[in-house]
């Protein structure tokens, strides 16, 4: 008996315990507490990956192997697709490592995750930190309830008791009415009157104008280029320089000017000129003396032909 006792004694340093404990991250500046339980290790740190919806934890692992179990709330940290639950990623040391799921619930998912000696760094990837995108409840004011005035009631007050808005313009007064049915004008001086004439003929310009623009909408509403012709917008139709309205549609002027005549549909340069009387006399006198030079030479060539046929003559 002694003996199981003394056994006992010298195996109790080397028993292996869980070591429940807490590690604070801070998540947007709001600190967040992590339960976990750690077999042969200890958690040093822990920090959050916000780009990679993460919780990296520092560990130091004393056994052979270690265990860590981690308690994630859902409110917290929580991996859903599609409302349904997905695994976590546990990555140990940059490789990915196995774990167990060891219990599930409405509020939270227990992890169990065995570590090898030497490992330092133990991340938990998750889908969502549900804290962050469920966003902040809104926020409700008490508003003062408003008593809606039944119908009944506007009709019941006294016209008396019914308060009306003074205009901004203290200088200009309602005329009042008295009991002789008159417009009581008293009080009313002369930059009243003023005003008063100055409204009307406002109005009047006003009413002019609105008279004179519905007469005819219709004349306005052409545009550049258009005229109202029966009713309907149509366009104008004056051709402009060089060009004649014929058969509705503008067309080139045939009818050229001084100096031009029309050829292939183009006015074009008349290069036929009528010869003036100067021209004419130095024509005429030009050709007379060419037949007079013609008629000399046809004179010699005949005389030289008739002194051959007559032959030499014999002199005495």
């Amino acid at each position: 008996m002694r003996a199981a006792w003394a056994i006992l004694l010298l195996a109790a340093p080397f028993a292996v315990f869980a070591v429940p404990g807490e590690v604070m991250v801070d998540l947007e500046g709001e600190a967040v507490a992590i339960s976990y339980d750690a077999v042969g290790l200890e958690v040093r740190d822990a920090v959050i990956d916000r780009d990679a919806t993460s919780v990296i934890f520092e560990v130091e692992v004393t056994g052979t192997p270690g265990m860590l179990t981690i308690t994630m709330e859902r409110e917290f940290l929580d991996a859903i697709e599609d409302g349904e639950d997905v695994d976590f990623v546990v990555i140990a040391d940059a490789e990915v490592t196995d774990h167990e799921e060891v219990s599930t619930d409405d509020g939270s998912r227990v992890l169990q995750i065995e570590l090898s000696a030497g490992i330092e760094d133990v991340e938990v990837i998750g889908r969502v930190f549900a804290m962050l995108d469920a966003g902040p409840e809104p926020r409700t004011e008490d508003a003062e309830p408003v008593d809606a005035e039944e119908p009944g009631d506007a009709a019941d007050e006294d016209p008396e008791d019914v308060e009306v808005d003074e205009p901004a313009d203290a200088s200009v007064r309602e005329p009042r009415t008295g009991t002789d049915g008159r417009d009581d004008m008293e009080g009313a001086g002369p930059e009243t009157e003023e005003l008063e004439d100055a409204g009307a003929a406002e109005t009047r310009d006003d009413s002019d104008q609105g008279r004179e623009a519905m007469a005819d909408p219709r004349e306005s509403a052409c545009g550049p280029g258009t005229v109202l012709q029966d009713g309907v917008c149509v366009l104008e139709l004056s051709c402009g320089a060089g060009t004649v309205l014929q058969d509705g549609v503008c067309v080139l002027d045939e009818a050229c000017g001084p100096g031009t005549i029309l050829r292939d549909g183009v006015c074009v340069l008349d290069n036929v000129r009528t010869p003036s009387g100067s021209g004419l006399g130095v024509g005429f006198i030009g050709g007379i003396m060419i037949a007079l030079f013609v008629a000399v030479i046809l004179w010699v060539i005949s005389k030289i032909a008739r002194d051959r046929s007559d032959g030499p003559h014999v002199y005495p």
